[in-house]
């Protein structure tokens, strides 16, 4: 004979509750936008201007073996070494104060010399990422956390050494279309190139997807959208590309449901919600992180103090 309980509405209404716990940004918030401009060249003065005017957050990831301490004058460089002189003229490290201090920006490494670290012998890599972290460290002052790898070249070993080193996310350039939070860290790809002709639908489509607030819906997760790039291709079209990027920047710029942080932040952030830790029975959880969190668990949104114990 099985034992039969008859429970009240309270204990029916406990025995729906979900074990599922989806990760909301800051506030509450279901969506976000990111974005990351490669090489350190001298139209980021630029971006980072129009990334400031709209209050948008922004990840540079600069070789500085690259970036010299005098300008460059690029038409003494071989042709055989270097053939197309237009389109990435660095900036110097003394323009590099002027462009990031006090901007908001993230500077993030990219290779010292911006070699294909999958094609290149393990110390070699190893030196790349090392020198270019401790270089930018040496002239910001502050450190570097992420990386985007040259070329988009990356092996498992690079990816533990990264892990060792106290890097927090590492991203290749191959467009999902997509926008889904990355699975892995070390393996981030991007929804869109920022000149792209999806950009323009991407966005909006980003801008009207509805999250869901059910558990067994589509759309219950969060929503990235990270757009990447290098600024020196804004020079392709002159103008019209220029008007182009600033269009799309006003477009996703202040809306309340969105989060606008760096590279850095987002990942600061997703870190600290994968280490919430909580009841088995997923009724309470533990912020561990010194920063406010935000989940959706069970039909609300619920916010986690750091260190505080909160029902779900």
């Amino acid at each position: 004979m099985y034992y039969r309980e008859e429970m009240t509405d309270a204990g029916k209404l406990e025995n729906m509750k979900h074990s599922h716990v989806f990760l909301r940004f800051p506030e509450g918030r279901a969506k976000a936008v990111t974005f990351s401009f490669d090489d350190g060249v001298v139209e980021d003065a630029w971006m980072v201007e129009m990334l400031k005017k709209y209050h948008l957050g922004g990840t540079f990831n600069i070789n500085a073996g690259l970036c010299t301490c005098d300008p460059t004058n690029y038409e003494k460089v071989s042709e055989d070494y270097f053939p197309d002189k237009s389109i990435q003229e660095r900036f110097t490290r003394k323009d590099m104060y002027r462009i990031f201090e006090g901007s908001g920006m993230e500077i993030a490494a990219h290779g010292y010399t911006h070699a294909q670290l999958d094609k290149i012998d393990t110390a070699a890599a190893l030196w790349e990422i090392c020198r270019d972290r401790a270089e930018l460290e040496r002239i910001t002052g502050v450190p570097v956390r992420g990386i985007a790898y040259p070329q988009g070249g990356v092996n498992s070993n690079i990816v533990t050494f990264l892990k060792q080193c106290g890097f927090l996310y590492a991203r290749h350039a191959q467009s999902t279309y997509a926008f889904d939070m990355p699975a892995d860290p070390y393996m981030i790809q991007p929804t869109c190139h920022f000149l792209e002709e999806q950009v323009s639908q991407l966005a909006r489509t980003f801008i009207e997807r509805k999250i869901s607030t059910g558990v067994f819906q589509k759309n219950t997760e969060p929503a990235l959208f990270y757009i990447w790039g290098h600024s020196y291709e804004l020079r392709r079209k002159g103008t019209e590309d220029y008007k182009k990027t600033e269009a799309l920047f006003q477009y996703l710029s202040g809306r309340e449901d969105i989060w606008y942080p760096t590279n850095l932040q987002l990942f600061e952030y997703k870190k600290a919600f994968d280490e919430i830790i909580y009841g088995i029975d997923r009724t309470f959880a533990q912020n561990m992180s010194c920063m406010p969190l935000w989940v959706y668990a069970n039909g609300k949104t619920v916010r986690l103090d750091p260190g505080a114990v909160v029902p779900l």
